[in-house]
């Protein structure tokens, strides 16, 4: 092989070297881009199917504030007003990255006048999150993960709701992602109560 010929073979396996990294870099783009959708699909059906089972079930919007909502969960104790154990706080922990359910529960050793005396009754314009806080403080705030991995949570309802809340019967949450997981969207879902009822409804 003379040294034209070697030259020429060269400058084609170079080529050809050249299509083969570009090809393969091609490839696992469309694999990469492929399992961050289906991340994206997995984590916005779990969002969703998490998000309704909490909503579903309550009767009422009580108050919406920053990444915050709490919802009654209904008349449990039958006396037609709004106890601490019938509250349910959807709240966004930005240091955890988690969104979290959280409700008040008493040990189950307490008596019903122990529970009775420490249940609080509260009023519609109550400071909600004094209330979370207070109960937290004293142990008996209780919470479950509904989501992680999140950067930011921002729950929302219609503009007209927004001064009267009690009013609001869908919610819906914009979800932005974050954290080791490929998935970096932002998700929206939206929940809806089944029978929308409240405190005022029984009076």
């Amino acid at each position: 092989m003379t040294l034209a010929e070697l030259i020429i073979a060269l400058a084609i396996t170079s080529v050809v070297g050249a299509g083969v990294v570009a090809m393969t870099d091609a490839v696992a783009r469309v694999l990469d881009q492929g399992r961050s959708e289906r991340e994206r699909t997995i984590a916005s059906a779990v969002a969703s199917t998490r998000l309704s089972s909490i909503v579903a079930p309550c009767s009422c919007l009580l108050a919406i504030k920053g990444s915050t909502i709490v919802l009654w969960r209904g008349d449990s104790i039958r006396d037609n007003q709004v106890q601490a154990t019938e509250l349910g706080w959807v709240r966004f922990e930005p240091a955890t990255g988690e969104l979290r359910y959280e409700w008040v529960d008493f040990p189950d050793g307490w008596s019903a006048q122990d529970q009775a005396g420490a249940n609080r009754t509260c009023t519609l314009d109550e400071n909600w999150e004094l209330v979370r806080i207070q109960y937290d403080q004293t142990g008996h705030l209780q919470h479950c993960v509904l989501l992680d991995g999140l950067r930011d949570v921002e729950p929302a309802i219609r503009q007209e709701e927004l001064t009267d809340p009690l009013s609001a019967r869908r919610m819906a949450w914009r979800l932005e992602w974050a954290g080791e997981s490929t998935v970096d969207s932002t998700t929206v879902v939206a929940g809806a109560m089944h029978s929308h009822s409240t405190p005022e409804d029984y009076r």
